[in-house]
């Protein structure tokens, strides 16, 4: 089973937008990073957008959306990725 998640790229600088509207729209400042945000609907990133327009009248042309499959590869129970003697230890010490 796989689903999607969307980002907003800025394709001159290649940084992520981190969400938000009053970011910088070069692609640079505190608004971009090399991770960004991620919207886990199409919907919220519809949203965020339409905001963006409201509020700075435009969507520049240097912004693409990039869709990304997750996709599940295996499954652990949760307990494989603590380690349990570690954390009672350092309780039993507290």
């Amino acid at each position: 089973m796989s689903s999607f998640v969307f980002k907003v790229r800025h394709t001159v600088t290649g940084r992520y937008s981190n969400g938000g509207t009053w970011g910088d729209f070069q692609g640079w400042g505190t608004g971009w990073s090399t991770q960004g945000k991620v919207w886990s609907k199409e919907v919220y990133l519809k949203r965020h957008l339409n905001a963006v327009v409201r509020v700075r009248k435009t969507i520049p042309a240097e912004w693409e959306v990039v869709k990304l499959e997750i996709a599940e590869k295996e499954s652990k129970p949760a307990y494989h990725y603590v380690d349990l003697i570690k954390v009672l230890r350092k309780e039993s010490e507290d």
